[in-house]
């Protein structure tokens, strides 16, 4: 049994989800299986709306990148966003 509350999609997928058909089915391959197994799923390097747009359709559960927020001392008081709630 997997002993694990989340899984992180690194941002060398995640930028290239508008445009690489390739990292788009691994991405959704992941979520598939995090899905499955009652893992939620973070996906960093979002940066933009058309990139969070595709984010939010392949329902992954939390984003992080400067599209949701630039790195401050303000956020590191702030539990990640929920995929929902962009800024």
């Amino acid at each position: 049994m997997l002993n694990v509350d989340i899984i992180k999609i690194d941002s060398s997928l995640v930028r290239l989800l508008c445009s690489d058909k390739n990292a788009h089915l691994i991405t959704r391959s992941i979520v598939s299986f995090a899905k499955e197994m009652n893992i939620e799923t973070i996906a960093e390097f979002v940066s933009n709306k058309k990139l969070f747009s595709v984010v939010q359709d392949l329902n992954i559960d939390f984003a992080q990148g400067y599209y949701i927020g630039k790195p401050s001392p303000e956020l590191l008081l702030k539990p990640d966003f929920l995929i929902q709630n962009p800024i």
